[in-house]
């Protein structure tokens, strides 16, 4: 990474967010956050920006003392009703609303966070630790200067619970934060540092997972096993609607997850992240046994898609099919192929969780907060614009 610019904070928040936000070992599609403070301002990224992709006009300023009002004030009981009066505080801390620009979420999380720099992103290799079940146990020997956050809701909730785990914290050091199924935050005044803290940890996480890994993936022949796909790729594009595109979704882990029982268990045990929700959704179709005829598979897959919709309500956007592969199923290729890399993405992290001790998906409430967040959607949408 290059030197940080002194006389210019903000083009070093813009550089930190484009090495994050380009590395697929941290970030994939518009996850993360980042943000620079000072005494009495912050910016952080806007909500509907990628960090690989994000610029100066992509981070909102807000004033520092707007937001510490907000961990100590009153907030409504109710989940909807206090994630709407969250909003509006928050977009009331804006230092130029005429901007238009929404905070993330996390905007407070950022300001409680020691040190002017603040990286917040979901690397595979500590998802694989943060979503096992001896994760916490685990992260002690594993990487004992970290602070282990539990799951709680996105946004004040994780801000106000996180607040209790940072009061005997060094201000002047670099900080380590596993969010238990979420991600990792690292903050910290100097951007090397940050680098150095950031890199030490996957390398941590890596190692754990290579000492325990002991999972052997039954082998198909490939040539069968492509001529199949292919010919089931056929029957569902010719199935679906006009305006679908259909991507396979290709990863070692794959593998494990469609031709091994822990594999069947985690795809159909729930989503582990909210990220895998958003780009995913949270359950799946998984097809036992698929014909590799094109007529059967097509009846196949008409009487294995309407059972989904009146079981979820919605289309699938994952379809896994044990022997042959997993297909994305979305409305343009854009979608399709952030689906399949999010989606094979996750499968790493069953696989990393299942060898480290045990998978830990996301309890239900969690999980139906992320479907039903006004937050996402709004991502979701400022997304697809651009």
């Amino acid at each position: 990474m290059q030197m940080e610019h002194a006389d210019d904070p903000l083009l070093s928040v813009v550089q930190l967010s484009h090495h994050y936000g380009r590395d697929p070992r941290y970030v994939l599609a518009g996850g993360g956050n980042t943000s620079l403070k000072t005494d009495d301002r912050l910016w952080v990224k806007a909500s509907g920006h990628a960090l690989g992709t994000i610029e100066r006009d992509g981070f909102v300023e807000l004033e520092r003392a707007a937001l510490a009002v907000m961990l100590d004030r009153d907030w409504p009981h109710e989940r909807h009703a206090r994630e709407a009066a969250f909003k509006d505080a928050v977009m009331a801390a804006r230092v130029e609303p005429q901007r238009g620009q929404r905070p993330s979420v996390e905007a407070l999380l950022h300001h409680l966070m020691p040190g002017r720099f603040v990286v917040h992103t979901h690397p595979t290799a500590v998802n694989g630790l943060t979503c096992c079940t001896e994760g916490r146990h685990l992260s002690s020997p594993v990487l004992p200067e970290a602070i282990w956050q539990p799951y709680v809701d996105p946004g004040l909730v994780l801000a106000k619970a996180l607040r209790e785990r940072l009061v005997d914290d060094d201000p002047h050091g670099v900080t380590t934060v596993l969010l238990e199924n979420h991600g990792l935050i690292v903050s910290g005044d100097d951007i090397d540092q940050i680098e150095l803290t950031s890199t030490e940890v996957l390398a941590r996480c890596d190692a754990e997972f290579n000492k325990r890994h002991r999972v052997t993936t039954p082998k198909h022949e490939d040539g069968e096993r492509d001529a199949a796909r292919f010919l089931l790729h056929q029957a569902l594009a010719e199935e679906s609607r006009d305006d679908t595109v259909v991507r396979p979704i290709d990863s070692p882990a794959m593998a494990w997850l469609l031709s091994t029982a822990d594999g069947r268990a985690a795809a159909l045990g729930g989503p582990l992240t909210p990220d895998q929700i958003v780009y995913c959704q949270s359950d799946p179709l998984w097809i036992d046994e698929p014909a590799i005829d094109r007529n059967e598979g097509a009846a196949q897959w008409r009487g294995a898609v309407d059972a989904y919709r009146h079981r979820h309500g919605r289309d699938p956007w994952v379809v896994l099919l044990p022997g042959l592969g997993g297909l994305a199923i979305r409305e343009s290729s854009k979608l399709a192929a952030t689906t399949a890399a999010l989606y094979a993405d996750a499968a790493e992290m069953m696989q990393r969780a299942q060898a480290l001790g045990g998978i830990q998906p996301l309890l239900e409430g969690h999980r139906r907060f992320i479907e039903e967040w006004e937050v996402e959607s709004y991502r979701r949408q400022v997304a697809a614009r651009s």
